[in-house]
């Protein structure tokens, strides 16, 4: 089965199918001019018509009705220029909507193409008088007429700013520069940069960067160059300076004194002196740090019954931050502390068998861990007998008692071991029992009888 077609430049296109599929496509100019051979093509002209190809040993004719694929795009308008300077000329036009892309052309040579309605050339040169700016819009079937000229002329080049300052390295210490950072071309070109004297041992220039390890102690000015792409070059000269790192320790805090107060302990000692300046301190206690200081003292609270020994040591202000020995205080003990004696104590008779017990913490606020209260028949000075009170209570009811009987009591604290310096005291007398007065009549109504007693 034949078939036949037309491209977009006029040319006849034909192919055939046997029942293994397409099997030949050839393009011609007229109907027995065999142009080339192709693999597939799309009808792209109207009209019935009849062709024929002839080969050495069969002739082929097609015959078809074929589809139209539409007119060329028209062509562009409103070239305007965007923006122009010594480095780069950007133009932009109206997007009539019938084009797919465009071909760009600058005084009759193709610049490129787009498939957007605007166009950046960068192979201008500074100082160009009159490029000659042109669009053509194309699209499947055809492509327009150039349009209107556009003429730019591209302003004088400028000199690229280039503003470096000093820079400090460090012996053995790895170093990187990005001149570009430095650098700034208002022209839009790319910079490229040089290095035209001076140099840092252990440094070295790959593109933009300025890096390496410096192996030299010195001040080394270096002198860089940046380029445009044209004939202005801007130089900068940067003074390297490189040092010994710090490797030398603080000196030892000296004079360190630790006193207790209680469970605190203040820590002092003289300040440490470097080169590169103290940061901070650290203080350990019993070996283990602590905490990190400014400067002298350190208190801390809440320290712990026992004995310690605290030590300090000074860290410097230098890239290794290097720490000094530790200097040790004398050992220090933080003992069990007194608890005060108990405020407040009062002692109720509740009953002729009860007495009520009340006291509040000393004045210092600090709960006991518990309370010993004891109580005395014979008088104020005992002897006494302990009533097994446990707890942080402050109140005791006791109970059992004998009418009539005056009772002494005493209460102290105790925390940690140790109890308060004395023991509050207070006393009181159970009530008296109650007794049957005779000639009084108990009346049991049950028998309707009377008993006096």
């Amino acid at each position: 089965m034949a078939k036949v077609g037309f491209t977009t430049k006029g040319y006849i296109e034909v192919w055939w199918q046997s029942p293994a599929g397409l099997v030949f496509l050839s393009r011609h100019r007229q109907e027995t001019e065999a142009i080339e051979s192709l693999t597939t093509h799309a009808a792209t002209q109207t009209g019935d018509q009849t062709y024929e190809l002839r080969f050495p040993n069969k002739i082929v004719k097609a015959y078809g009705i074929l589809a139209s694929q539409g007119p060329a795009p028209a062509t562009p308008t409103g070239l305007v220029l965007e923006d122009v300077t010594a480095g780069f000329v950007a133009v932009a036009w109206d997007n009539a909507g019938d084009a797919t892309q465009w071909t760009v052309y600058r005084d009759g040579v193709s610049k490129g193409t787009t498939s957007n309605a605007s166009f950046t050339d960068s192979t201008v040169v500074p100082s160009h008088a009159d490029y000659s700016y042109q669009v053509q819009a194309s699209n499947a079937a055809g492509a327009s007429a150039l349009s209107a000229a556009l003429l730019v002329t591209t302003p004088a080049n400028s000199l690229p700013s280039f503003v470096l300052g000093g820079q400090a390295l460090i012996l053995n210490v790895g170093f990187s520069l990005n001149l570009s950072s430095y650098a700034d071309d208002s022209d839009g070109h790319t910079l490229t940069f040089t290095k035209t004297s001076g140099s840092v041992p252990g440094l070295s220039l790959v593109g933009s960067t300025y890096s390496g390890t410096p192996i030299a102690v010195g001040a080394y000015p270096v002198v860089f160059d940046v380029f445009d792409g044209y004939d202005h070059v801007s130089s900068g000269t940067i003074t390297f300076t490189v040092s010994d790192p710090d490797v030398t320790a603080p000196t030892v805090p000296g004079s360190v004194v630790a006193s207790v107060n209680g469970s605190t302990v203040t820590v002092t000692w003289n300040a440490s002196t470097d080169a590169s300046g103290i940061l901070r301190y650290r203080v350990f206690r019993g070996g283990t740090f602590r905490a990190n200081a400014d400067a002298s003292p350190y208190v801390e609270t809440g320290v712990p019954v026992g004995a310690y020994t605290y030590s300090v040591s000074a860290v410097d202000a230098s890239a290794n931050a290097n720490e000094s020995a530790q200097g040790s205080a004398p050992p220090v003990s933080v003992i069990p502390q007194n608890p005060d004696t108990p405020i407040n104590f009062t002692a109720t008779a509740a009953s002729s068998s009860q007495i009520n017990l009340a006291w509040a913490a000393g004045p210092s606020g600090a709960a006991p861990d518990d309370y010993d209260v004891d109580f005395a028949t014979a008088g104020a000075s005992g002897p006494w007998t302990s009533l097994s009170f446990t707890g942080t209570a402050t109140t005791y009811q006791h109970t059992g008692r004998t009418a009539s009987t005056q009772y002494w009591y005493r209460v102290r604290a105790n925390k940690a071991g140790s109890t308060s310096s004395g023991y509050a005291t207070a006393s009181a007398t159970t009530a008296g029992a109650r007794k049957w007065n005779p000639g009084h009549y108990v009346q049991f109504w049950n028998v309707n009888q009377s008993f006096r007693f």
